[in-house]
């Protein structure tokens, strides 16, 4: 999300120079993906988990794929883990995963989705479905979902599609409905649906939006909420509306453990920092700041053997107008990089 104050960011990475191997050989954790489908190994994920939904069927003869090769892929994931109960009464957690079968384009999306009966260590074959992405639990048990783009019916209104399933006996059989999404403002054509739905413990949905509008000519980030089960929405409020520099679209809103919400606009208000080392390996990195880019300091973060599976915040105890990072080398490293490396994975600043 770009800030209104620009940060300088050094990334210091110590690594040494990568040898190649003739052939690279994944380590504990990874999953070796041959460079054609067609070919089988004694790899977890070319059988249980059927490989062929992750690479076309059958691979494109040049590595490079041509123009009309590249509209059958697999990208946009999303994952929804859903707690049920087997027939004996036995509870057991049901992953639905989609993703995108097209480029991202203004086009007609096509989309596929696998699920897991097992907790994520198989999925069965993947096959078309009408989910943009993984849908949610409603509170009376039915699946939920939202279609991606907005239709546009007069000044205010505009129509978006919904997917439910048609009871939480028959989760798989969708239902589709058109609710109207009302807004105080002078709407334009265009606009998307973007995020995973919130329902609310009073029953209210939540979806985030960004819609486009007369008086900027542009988007803008918005929240809307339904208090009648998705036959309608009103706007709740405005995530982030565009500036002369900087214009809003794909949101998203999440629920914390105490029931209340959260967007970026709390997150930057916050002086925090968040990481993503190594994944699923132990390493660590310090933080710098400085007013001029070249006096540092003491670190003001200090991360220590951390294995890391997503962004984990840390606190600033001062700020500046540059940040510096600079991860640790680890051991155990892919053969194909080198003896020893160091990765950021994924970085956040607020301020």
């Amino acid at each position: 999300m770009p800030m209104a104050r620009s940060m300088l960011v050094a990334l210091s990475v110590a690594v040494t120079a990568p040898t190649w191997p003739g052939v690279a050989q994944a380590e504990a954790g990874y999953c070796r993906l041959p460079d054609h489908s067609a070919t089988s190994g004694a790899n977890p994920i070319d059988t249980a988990s059927s490989l062929g939904w992750i690479h076309p069927l059958p691979p494109p003869a040049d590595r490079d794929p041509t123009e009309s090769e590249r509209l059958d892929f697999a990208g946009f994931p999303n994952v929804s883990a859903i707690d049920v109960l087997k027939h004996d009464g036995a509870p057991r957690q049901k992953l639905i995963t989609t993703f995108t079968t097209n480029v991202d384009e203004i086009v007609t999306l096509t989309n596929a989705a696998a699920i897991s009966d097992d907790g994520g260590l198989t999925f069965g074959p993947a096959s078309r479905t009408p989910l943009r992405e993984a849908p949610i639990e409603l509170l009376d048990g039915r699946y939920f979902a939202t279609e991606y783009y907005l239709r546009r019916t007069g000044p205010h209104p505009a129509r978006l599609g919904v997917l439910t399933s048609r009871s939480p006996d028959d989760q798989e059989s969708w239902e589709r409905s058109e609710p109207t999404l009302f807004t105080p403002g002078d709407l334009l054509p265009g606009g998307a649906a973007h995020g995973v739905p919130i329902q609310l413990a009073d029953g209210t949905i939540l979806i985030t939006v960004y819609a486009r509008y007369r008086d900027t000519g542009t988007y803008q980030a918005e929240v809307y909420a339904s208090h009648d089960g998705a036959r309608t929405f009103e706007r709740r409020g405005v995530i982030a509306g565009p500036s002369e520099r900087f214009v809003y679209n794909e949101a998203a809103v999440e629920q914390t453990m105490d029931g209340s919400l959260l967007d970026l606009a709390a997150m930057h208000r916050l002086t925090r920092i968040g990481l993503s080392l190594r994944p699923g390996h132990a390493a660590g990195a310090r933080v710098y700041v400085s007013a001029d880019g070249r006096s540092w300091g003491e670190p003001v973060v200090t991360i220590t053997g951390r294995t890391d599976y997503a962004l984990r915040y840390s606190e600033l105890a001062r700020t500046g107008r540059h940040v510096k990072i600079v991860t640790d080398p680890t051991s155990g490293c892919e053969p194909e990089i080198g003896r020893t490396c160091s990765m950021l994975n994924e970085v956040e600043l607020y301020s």
